[in-house]
This record gives structure tokens, C-alpha cells and sequence, in this order.
């Protein structure tokens, strides 16, 4: 019977042994599996770390560019304006040149400016060609009297009592 006992000790040993086996590779197998998840979840992690860097990059990139392509087109905008305001101010130049010319001519012809101004009669003869002065037109630039690019200038002749003008361009 000693042996009997001592083949079941054996028995029960070998089977507690084996059951301690089988409980460690489980706790092992785990163990494992718990340090696959944590290493999936630390890259998955990571991944979404670098995807939101990434957007944050493309983002900055395209606020720039849109930043850039405003500031180019305000730019072009202003270049226009600065050419139409160029523009409108040689118009005005050559308006004034006419105005100035028609003037010049009246007192070349001896004709007392101050009464001439003052009379209708002299209202009348001036202020079709006054009329035309942009400088004399408070901001306002006429253009009509410009046909492509050309400035139109007023011919005066003069007859006894009687002034007669003509447009013509230069």
C-alpha cells in the first residue's frame, strides 16, 4: 500500500504539475495577447497622432496658398485701379490742355477775359468747351470728348464779331 500511495502522490503531482503547466501558458498565452492589444492601440495611436500632424500641415499649406492667391489678386486689383486712376487723370490732362488752349487762344485774339466770362454771350461761346474741363468738373472725368486715346481740342476762328469752334483730335 506504500506503494499505492506513493504512486498516488506521484500521480497527483505529475497532475498538479501538468494543471500548473497548462495554467502558466494560459496566463503566458494572455499575457501575450494583452501586449499585442497594447502595442495595437500604442500604434494605432501613433497613427492617428501623424494622420492629425498631416492634416494640420496640408491645412497651414492651403491657408497659406489661399492667403497668397488674396494677396495676388489684390494685388492685380490695385495695379488696375492704379492704371485706370493714371488713365483718367491723363485724360484729364488733355482736357484741361483743350480748355486751357481755347482760353490761351481767346486771349491771344485780345478778348478781355473777365468781361468775356462775364457776359452771356460769352458763357455761351465758353461753355461747351468749359464744359469739358475734367478739372472743372469736381471729380468728374468726362470722356466723351476722347475718341480712342485721341484728344479732341477745340479750333477757334474768329470773324468780326462773331467766334466759332470746332472740334478736332490730335
Amino acid at each position: 500500500s506504500y506503494c499505492a500511495t506513493l504512486q498516488k502522490q506521484a500521480n497527483d503531482e505529475q497532475h498538479n504539475a501538468a494543471r500548473l503547466r497548462s495554467e502558466l501558458a494560459g496566463k503566458k498565452q494572455r499575457r501575450e495577447i494583452l501586449e499585442l492589444e497594447a502595442e495595437e492601440r500604442r500604434l494605432k495611436i501613433e497613427q492617428d497622432a501623424e494622420l492629425e500632424q498631416r492634416q494640420a500641415e496640408i491645412r497651414a499649406k492651403l491657408e497659406e496658398e489661399s492667403h497668397e492667391l488674396k494677396e495676388a489678386a489684390l494685388e492685380r486689383k490695385l495695379a488696375l485701379n492704379k492704371r485706370e486712376i493714371e488713365a483718367k487723370r491723363e485724360a484729364m490732362k488733355g482736357e484741361d490742355a483743350a480748355t486751357i488752349q481755347f482760353l490761351t487762344a481767346l486771349n491771344n485774339m485780345g478778348v478781355d477775359m473777365t468781361a468775356f466770362m462775364c457776359t452771356a454771350g460769352g458763357m455761351k461761346v465758353a461753355s461747351s468747351v468749359l464744359s469739358q474741363a475734367a478739372s472743372l468738373q469736381k471729380g468728374k472725368c468726362k470722356e466723351e470728348h476722347t475718341i480712342k486715346g485721341e484728344i479732341n481740342v477745340p479750333k477757334i476762328k474768329a470773324e468780326g464779331n462773331s467766334v466759332d469752334i470746332a472740334w478736332s483730335s490730335t
